[in-house]
């Protein structure tokens, strides 16, 4: 019988059952008919049973009433009700126009056909059947498939719902194939499947839904594939997933949900893969995965955006030595929340940009031998906090990322050994960097980074990464060259507007502050600088306000402070190893303030030196001038100039100990006095009471022979000696006298001293002008 022939259906229903018969005036008043039939959860998932004849209706009966019905009695609707009834054969409404219907407690032989059919609205509850086909359905009021059991494949592609389509305690099972294919699917309504079960995919690639997609309390099963895919699709007022199980892979790829996508306390289990995919998702709103939501495989957010929150307290997500949580370039307009967050994986927000905080107190995130948590090139404008119980087994990463207030992790443990586990090289952050109290097992990385406020390591432990000098070579950085291993912080070339607070620190490698600028104090007092190596710390071309290097410990490898530039230096007798070389050269300093004697400073000083310069004796000495330690300032110079005799040849030794006996350098002027007054005295004595007479004709009344017998000055042995002892200034005497013997011998040797003395003096009082 062809669509639209009329139908008369007197004669048609002489050939009717007693049950069909009662169905055509139920039908004529719009009336239910109840057949008795047992709801199908009563007997199987396929409701098959031994059905009373009286239960059975034919499927070319309900299409005939369905598409050809006769008109209902005055003021009564069109439509058809039928419970508790075996529909026999196949219902085919195809392309029909449908008047409104609803089955209750039946059964279905055959799959219900409704292929670009138009009806008012059609309802399935309580029912069984092999599947459904809808594709293409029009239907201007809602769709009922609720608890109901579907044993094949539902079909509504490009259907078009006015109303709610309701999936609401029905189950279909499909094997492994898809069981719901709903591609762009438009429901005006929303798509209501609380305590859904589906054994099968559920496919609604570009669905559009105005009201909201709810799966609360459902499970979706489909383990080689995907369990829901809604790609591409818009839900206007949220996903509701709440307390349900997925079972294969949820994709969301490119998705657009309204108000909320909310996923709290769900599973979704595809172990070693990834189990939720919703790469470029935007939510008009928040992203809940939250109070205890498990992923067993990984979750993809890369390039989503979320307007609101993205809420991970307390989740679970695990993808062992993969990404188990990928979100770079994401976009969150508020707080991404990671309290008590358990991740087994890495996690990547690379490139984010997070308009809240991110916070990650009490989060454990174990992805051991890699980076764990990785914010690199990332913008956080409401800081960072994980100061309570974070737990981080592999690396943390905020490298060339821009924080615009603090980060604060202190108590954090983060073990990456023998690699960086706290990168924030490049970082710039307009706040403070609190990690006092944390634990680091391998390199902290400061490289180039600019922070406005302070960065605190009170009573860390850092424990940084052993130098292990292999035959292979240096292992070095490829992003930020240079050498890092035996390191536990570089902070090299960074800027630090306020403190660099390190006290009571334990730092088990080498700390380098080469090169970094700190605008206030670097505090490093009672830290203990454990290191082996030969540098213990770095500070090389330093600038900071104040240094203050009061190590808990004398340490073993040397400090270096070349060229640093400091307003106040605070030290100690624990500040300056002992057993390698310290290294000031070039340093400037205005203030000392110290507890470390000058003579112990300069035994400091000297240790390990060959050649140095007197550019640090001297900042020392014109230090020590400026607070009236003048004895002290000479004392210094004094050391300088005998370390750098000491250093040269046998000459250059030689001629050191010969002005330090003599002069001290310069610096003892009375010494020089002394040794003056004592040659003359003692040569003037010789001459007066210790030589003879001349033998000469015409001198034996001399002491000394003269050269010229008729031309020579009065004998006087005071003014002879003081001529020989000044060689530079001629009193008419020593050339005047010929002395011999004993005479001689002393006459030489006082004007050899007297050289001495000239040239001892002129040095050291060229080395006063150069002072000067």
């Amino acid at each position: 019988m062809s669509i639209g022939q009329e139908v008369d259906f007197h004669d048609l229903i002489d050939g009717w059952t007693e049950s069909e018969k009662r169905l055509y005036r139920s039908f004529l008043l719009g009336e239910e008919l109840d057949l008795g039939g047992v709801p199908p959860s009563a007997h199987g998932s396929d409701g098959e049973r031994a059905w009373k004849p009286s239960e059975i209706i034919r499927s070319e009966v309900l299409a005939s009433l369905l598409l050809h019905g006769p008109g209902q009695a005055t003021g009564h609707p069109r439509r058809l009700l039928l419970s508790g009834a075996k529909i026999a054969g196949k219902l085919d409404l195809g392309c029909g126009e449908v008047a409104a219907f609803s089955f209750r407690n039946c059964h279905f032989t055959d799959a219900p056909f409704l292929n670009d059919a138009t009806a008012d609205f059609v309802g399935f509850q309580h029912c069984s059947m092999p599947g459904l086909s809808a594709s293409r359905l029009i239907c201007n009021g809602p769709v009922w498939l609720s608890t109901s059991i579907v044993t094949g494949s539902v079909n509504l592609e490009t259907a078009r719902i006015a109303g709610d389509l309701t999936l609401m305690g029905t189950k279909i099972s499909a094997r492994q194939q898809v069981a719901i294919s709903a591609r762009q699917m438009e429901v005006q309504g929303s798509l209501l499947a609380n305590d859904f079960r589906c054994d099968g995919s559920v496919d609604l690639v570009g669905v559009k839904i105005s009201g909201s997609l709810q799966l609360n309390g459902s499970m979706l099963k489909s383990p080689k594939s995907y369990c829901l895919n809604i790609d591409h699709g818009r839900i206007g007022l949220g996903f509701l997933g709440m307390d349900s199980t997925f079972e294969g892979v949820l994709r969301a790829h490119h998705a657009w949900i309204g108000c909320q996508f909310n996923l709290a306390r769900s599973s979704i289990l595809n172990k070693g893969k990834t189990a939720f995919s919703a790469d470029h998702l935007s939510v008009d709103g928040a992203l809940l995965l939250n109070g205890g939501f498990f992923a067993d495989g990984g979750v993809d957010l890369h390039g989503a955006q979320l307007s609101c929150t993205l809420n991970l307290y307390s989740a679970h997500i695990r993808l062992h030595g993969g990404v188990a949580l990928k979100a770079n370039e994401i976009k969150v307009g508020n707080d991404i929340n990671a309290i008590k967050s358990h991740i087994e994986g890495r996690v990547r927000f690379t490139s984010a940009d997070v308009s809240g905080v991110l916070a990650l107190n009490e989060a454990n995130i174990t992805a051991s031998g890699s980076m764990a948590l990785d914010f690199s090139r990332s913008h956080i404008a409401g800081g960072v906090i994980g100061s309570k119980d974070l737990v981080v087994a592999g690396g943390v990463s905020f490298a060339d990322a821009v924080v615009d207030s603090q980060i604060d992790i202190s108590e954090a443990s983060v073990a990456h050994p023998k690699r960086k586990a706290l990168d924030m090289s490049g970082l710039n952050l307009q706040g403070d960097a609190i990690l006092n109290r944390a634990d680091v097992d391998g390199m902290v990385d400061m490289v180039a980074a600019n922070i406005s406020g302070d960065v605190r390591f009170a009573d860390a432990k850092l424990r940084g990464v052993p130098a292990e000098k292999a035959s292979r070579g240096v292992q070095l950085d490829g992003r930020r060259s240079g050498e890092w291993r035996g390191l536990s912080i570089r902070c090299v070339g960074a800027t630090i507007g306020g403190e660099l607070d390190l006290r009571d620190a334990e730092i088990g490698q080498t700390l380098t502050l080469a090169a970094s600028v700190v605008r206030r104090g670097a505090y490093l007092g009672g830290s203990l600088l454990s290191s082996e190596n030969d540098v213990s710390f770095d500070a090389r071309d330093l600038q900071a306000n104040l240094l203050d290097i009061r190590f808990r410990q004398t340490p073993a490898g040397g400090v270096l402070l070349d060229s640093a530039d400091v307003e106040t230096l605070v030290d100690g007798r624990t500040s300056w190893s002992r057993t390698n070389p310290n290294s000031i050269e070039g340093m400037t300093y205005t203030f000392l303030d110290t507890e470390l004697p000058v003579k112990e400073r300069l035994a400091i000083m000297a240790l390990g030196g060959k050649g140095p310069s007197g550019q640090p004796f001297e900042q020392l000495a014109k230090c020590l001038m400026a607070s009236g330690q003048d004895d002290s300032a000479s004392l210094t110079r004094w050391e300088y100039a005998r370390i750098s005799h000491n250093s040269g040849g046998p000459l250059m030794k030689a001629w050191g100990w010969i002005q330090n006996v003599v002069i001290g350098y310069g610096y003892a002027p009375a010494r020089a006095l002394a040794f003056f007054l004592a040659f003359w005295v003692s040569a003037a004595l010789w001459f007066r009471f210790g030589t003879g007479h001349c033998a000469n004709p015409g001198m034996t009344e001399l002491a000394v022979c003269a050269i010229k017998v008729d031309e020579h000055p009065t004998w006087d042995p005071w003014i002879y000696a003081l001529d020989l002892l000044i060689p530079i200034i001629d009193l008419g005497h020593d050339k005047a006298w010929d002395p011999v013997g004993a005479d001689k011998v002393v006459a030489a040797g006082l004007t050899v001293s007297g050289w001495v003395l000239t040239t001892t003096i002129a040095a050291a009082g060229a080395r006063a002008l150069r002072k000067s």
